[in-house]
């Protein structure tokens, strides 16, 4: 248990010690989070049945994670990213406890050593839950199934149609929060499924029990709302599995675009030790008789399943892959404990375990120290712009001076508290009319989802300004990261075939030679 508390407490320090220093998208999380603060303010203002309707009806067809972070607001979250990270944070700490508690209970304290090693050295898992996203409560309910089947047992799991009936909750619950889970989630039930055909005497009961529970949560919380949703969440799922399909092909998963977002955002000594772990500890738990078949099933058929995201017609975003990163996680400690178990005595394993755990940690470091300057450059920024050091106090930016972004959620945020978004020249030279400002810019300010902005939504000419001679700050910054690329494929379709830069390294300009820029023939 102090492991557990351990990591956990770990991570709850980092996640707060970057609430308000991390530079973020506001796209995805606005998005997200504008829903949800419509369901708050729907029962804040309506009642419960309003929220229960607004939630049913959310048109990212992510209605549990719109009910956490609407739920969140109702605690006292805060608003907008900050109270959208806070919530994901919980959502990231769960998981953590979750697949811990997993291996624990499969491979004993060694194999959860090492899993928690692995889970804090990952440049991928650390990045992403900076970040926040949907994948996590999805992942919260995913785990809490795996871990009530494995500590029950599933012989006894799909014999019970109780069980069965809440294993198959927590399956619904993980869909509603995020469809990108849809892989592992059905992996889970097949692997119910084998153990209800290998049971002595079939209840079909427990049949019926597990598909009443996967469809319990959305008729549930349609049904409280005594009447029709405003739009039903089948509706919203369907409409946008057709958008996706209708996706343009150089826009879609490659075979190998999994791995290429893996190798690139982790070092290569940490991947190299981690899948050569994993892969250990695959061979381990196929091969280990004690363990029940279908907890075996559940762990080696993971990334076989979540390769079915390949195979696909939509977008896949590289948070598709992250739910496969716990299974990793969970593999290498299986791996580390059966080589502990052979190559160690039994009072040196535990040691030799955390051992184990910091080796992953330091080998994931020069990879997270790239990233973490990437996501942090906001104190950078307000060092040029202020003249003052960068560091925690160099977010106040000096009365007077104006950042100025250029893009809609490119570039990032990284003075959230100062700085001001344009998309048209109109725009910038209003804002930049008064006092002395800054101008950021990256060669991907135009970006937006698919591809660039029409001209009517953004006239200001940045190819031609990056062209152009003028003096300017170039700033690393999310953009110029592996992450980034990875965070949408349209925009690495674009980078793999040169169509826009990659590494694209922000600019800062004083607003006059911009505008001067802008302007020259």
């Amino acid at each position: 248990m102090a492991i557990l508390v351990a990591s956990v407490a770990y991570w709850s320090v980092a996640l707060y010690w970057n609430l308000r220093l991390r530079a973020f998208d506001p796209s995805d999380p606005f998005e997200q989070m504008f829903y949800a603060e419509r369901s708050y303010q729907a029962g804040r203002v309506r009642g419960p049945l309003s929220w229960l309707s607004e939630v049913v009806s959310d048109p990212l067809a992510k209605p549990g994670t719109n009910a956490a972070l609407s739920m969140a607001r109702a605690f006292g979250a805060p608003s907008g990213h900050r109270g959208y990270k806070i919530a994901t944070g919980v959502a990231v700490l769960l998981v953590l406890l979750l697949f811990q508690a997993a291996a624990y209970l499969i491979f004993g304290l060694e194999g959860l050593v090492a899993a928690a090693g692995a889970a804090i050295g990952s440049n991928i898992f650390l990045a992403q839950a900076y970040y926040g996203g949907h994948p996590w409560f999805g992942q919260v309910f995913l785990w809490l199934a795996c871990l009530f089947a494995i500590e029950s047992g599933w012989g006894a799991l799909a014999g019970s149609p109780k069980g069965s009936f809440l294993f198959g909750a927590s399956l619904g619950a993980a869909f509603l929060s995020s469809y990108h889970t849809a892989p592992l989630l059905a992996g889970a039930a097949a692997c119910w499924a084998v153990a209800f055909a290998r049971a002595p005497r079939m209840d079909w009961r427990a049949v019926a029990a597990l598909v009443s529970g996967v469809v319990f949560p959305i008729l549930a919380l349609e049904g409280a709302t005594f009447a029709v949703p405003k739009t039903h969440y089948w509706t919203i799922l369907k409409a946008w599995t057709l958008k996706t399909a209708r996706v343009p092909a150089e826009f879609q998963s490659g075979w190998g675009y999994a791995a290429e977002y893996f190798f690139s955002c982790e070092s290569i000594l940490f991947a190299a030790a981690l899948l050569a772990l994993a892969a250990a500890g695959l061979r381990t738990v196929w091969k280990d008789r004690r363990l029940e078949l279908e907890t075996r099933l559940l762990l080696c058929a993971a990334p076989p399943f979540a390769l079915l995201c390949l195979a696909l017609p939509t977008v896949q975003l590289g948070r598709t892959y992250l739910p496969l990163l716990p299974f990793a996680f969970v593999l290498a400690g299986a791996g580390a404990a059966a080589l502990l178990e052979r190559a160690a005595p039994a009072r040196w394993r535990l040691a030799l375990a955390a051992a184990c755990a910091a080796i992953l940690f330091g080998l994931g470091l020069p990879r997270r120290r790239t990233t973490f300057d990437a996501f942090f450059a906001g104190p950078r920024i307000a060092g040029i712009i202020g003249n003052v050091p960068a560091g925690p106090g160099a977010r106040a930016v000096p009365a007077g001076e104006r950042l100025v972004v250029v893009g809609r959620s490119i570039p990032y945020m990284y003075l959230p508290d100062h700085d001001l978004r344009v998309q048209t020249m109109s725009h910038l030279r209003s804002a930049v009319g008064a006092g002395r400002a800054w101008v950021l810019v990256s060669p991907l300010s135009a970006w937006f989802w698919q591809g660039f902005m029409s001209p009517p939504e953004f006239d200001i000419p940045v190819k031609k300004v990056f062209a152009s001679g003028g003096d300017y700050f170039e700033l690393d910054g999310i953009e110029s990261d592996p992450m980034e690329r990875f965070t949408n494929e349209a925009i690495h379709a674009k980078t793999a075939s040169g169509a826009i830069p990659f590494p694209a390294r922000n600019r800062l300009y004083r607003a006059e030679e911009f505008l001067r820029l802008c302007d020259v023939k």
